[in-house]
């Protein structure tokens, strides 16, 4: 199973221009090729801002004033950033707190999910003992009224235990009375 991995996003490189996050500083030189310093008009790559910011000049005549596909407070070609090199401290130093932030907030949201789930059904097993509970209570009050009705209802009048006794005899001698019952099936 083994341990569960960190999210340390906010630790690896990322794009100035885009914001986007990457494993390593290789594969973000080569993402800011593809996709930020790439000539429009004859598809050459560049590693910097500088570099297709004179070859637009030299070769096409065109001056660049902003670098291409880059958020709108970050696309100036001022800034000399080759991968993470060149990106301005202050910015790093805040991504990096924020990042950090969002990690920490979400894992305390998910401890915080986890203990409501776990008292939802601590509550729904007290519900379910209360309720078992109850229903024995209800059964053996139930239970106790039939015994008392049985009793209320129970007539020993007429009843006879097959062994000769005659409960409704009374005052009359039992020897008198004595009759012993076919109990085994003899006459």
């Amino acid at each position: 199973m083994g341990r569960k991995k960190r999210d340390l996003s906010h630790l690896l490189p990322f794009c100035y221009y885009c914001d986007k996050t990457f494993e390593n500083e290789i594969i973000l030189h080569q993402h800011q090729k593809a996709r930020h310093f790439t000539c429009e008009k004859c598809q050459k790559k560049f590693s910097t801002a500088d570099l297709i910011k004179s070859h637009l000049h030299q070769s096409h005549n065109e001056n660049l004033q902003k670098v291409p596909n880059s958020q709108a407070d970050r696309s100036s070609i001022e800034l000399k950033i080759f991968g993470m090199q060149g990106v301005p401290r202050p910015f790093i130093e805040e991504r990096q707190k924020s990042k950090a932030k969002e990690y920490w907030d979400k894992i305390i949201s998910e401890k915080n999910q986890k203990l409501k789930k776990e008292q939802k059904l601590k509550e729904k097993e007290q519900k379910k003992k209360q309720k078992a509970q109850k229903q024995t209570v209800e059964v053996e009050e139930k239970v106790q009224e039939q015994e008392k009705k049985a009793e209320e209802n129970f007539d020993m009048t007429g009843f006879s235990f097959g062994f000769g006794l005659d409960l409704n005899a009374g005052q009359e001698s039992k020897k008198d009375n004595f009759k012993p019952s076919n109990v085994f099936g003899f006459e």
